[in-house]
């Protein structure tokens, strides 16, 4: 097993896409967070507002950058490994060797975790530093949904991991729906397509799906524990389901076709 997660992962890392993604993203996050200095104000949602300094920018930096780690950036990346390996025949190459399916789906989705996972260290390495650098240093502060409750520079490091270990669950959702996708549509363009308007379409099914999007006022409620049921039975369902499905669905191809 360890054997098959290294192979995905140099894999991944040997594609030229997945190359040129990697370089141009810290700068995009680089930006994104530069611009959003000018206006020296975070939103939790569209009714609030909060002063930025070093204990938030963090959060509020994510803001825009979700959506576009949701919907573009890492669905490149998912594309290519599940469903974009099977066109270009490399999927025969190993499975022509005596390997179980279901390892070798395992590796996969555990390499572009991995890789996903790096997506969003970038973002909160830089805005560390961004923040500390250019916005005030406060010793403690406060969160919207939080009451009076104060966190000191500790505490807020430790909810601003926690926010990111939220995003995070919200982005491997949304990778095993797009690998559910790609093993059902083998055409990396189709399954990018579809990936996107399954998305955008699941907000009509229930409000609860917006979650999936990765909309940070939301985690905000997340964090304070203020979130409907429903989206913590949106989170988990859809990830068991899609996970359960792609498994299904993996045993039953032929990929060597």
């Amino acid at each position: 097993m360890k054997e098959l997660i290294i192979s995905e992962w140099e894999r991944a890392w040997g594609r030229k896409k997945t190359q040129m993604l990697l370089i141009v993203y810290p700068v995009l996050v680089f930006l994104m967070e530069v611009f959003m200095l000018q206006f020296g104000v975070g939103f939790y949602d569209m009714e609030h507002e909060v002063a930025l300094h070093a204990l938030n920018f963090p959060l509020f930096s994510l803001r825009d950058l979700s959506l576009l780690l949701v919907f573009v950036i890492a669905p490149m990346l998912w594309v290519d490994s599940f469903s974009g390996e099977y066109s270009t025949g490399a999927y025969r190459m190993v499975l022509i060797r005596p390997y179980s399916k279901g390892k070798l789906l395992a590796a996969k989705w555990v390499s572009q975790a991995a890789l996903t996972g790096i997506l969003l260290l970038i973002p909160f390495v830089m805005s560390q530093i961004v923040g500390w650098i250019n916005l005030p240093n406060p010793s403690v502060t406060t969160f919207f949904y939080e009451g009076a409750e104060r966190y000191d520079m500790g505490e807020a490091l430790l909810y601003q991991l926690c926010f990111y270990g939220w995003i995070f669950l919200i982005l491997l959702v949304c990778q095993s729906v797009c690998a559910l996708l790609g093993t059902w549509m083998p055409n990396p363009i189709l399954s990018f397509l579809a990936y996107a308007g399954g998305l955008i379409g699941s907000i009509y099914l229930s409000d609860s799906f917006i979650i999936l999007f990765g909309h940070t006022d939301e985690v905000f409620r997340l964090m304070a524990g203020k979130a409907e049921v429903s989206v913590y039975y949106v989170l988990f369902g859809t990830l068991v389901v899609s996970l359960v499905s792609i498994y299904g669905s993996w045993k039953k191809k032929d990929w060597v076709k």
